[in-house]
């Protein structure tokens, strides 16, 4: 009786035989997740969370776009006794069809970088956003 063998990368082995497994390859490590930034916005129990940068002493107020992972909006009002922080939520409630007590500033009074919760429902606001940022709507009112 003859036996055949069978030609494989790693050798000969007779017919009868099964090849030898593959060798699996070595785990590759972990990677390190990529950096993520804050949203912009994003939803609360109560409404919308901004995270917003401000642009004090601007020629008009306005909604700039994203920046660093903020919405950018620029003020006329100068930084000082509160008035821009005054002015940003009196803006944003005009801006976003809302009363002036539904703007709370959670953080950032004495920053440029700033919380603002806007009390409302959120897929509204986020609408309402988007119509901003995009230019499809813009705020057609003085301060």
């Amino acid at each position: 009786m003859e036996i055949t063998c069978l030609t494989s990368p790693y050798g000969q082995y007779p017919a009868e035989h099964k090849p030898p497994m593959a060798l699996k390859p070595p785990p590759t490590p972990p990677q390190k997740p990529a950096p993520t930034y804050p949203p912009a916005a994003c939803e609360s129990p109560e409404g919308m969370l901004l995270s917003l940068l401000i642009q004090p002493r601007a020629s008009r107020n306005a909604f700039v776009g994203i920046h660093n992972a903020q919405i950018k909006i620029s003020l006329t009002s100068p930084p000082v006794d509160n008035q821009a922080n005054e002015a940003l939520c009196l803006w944003l409630a005009q801006a976003f069809g809302l009363r002036k007590t539904d703007v709370h500033l959670l953080s950032g009074h004495a920053s440029r970088h700033k919380k603002v919760l806007l009390r409302g429902p959120f897929p509204l606001l986020a609408q309402r956003l988007d119509s901003l940022l995009s230019g499809k709507l813009a705020p057609n009112f003085r301060l």
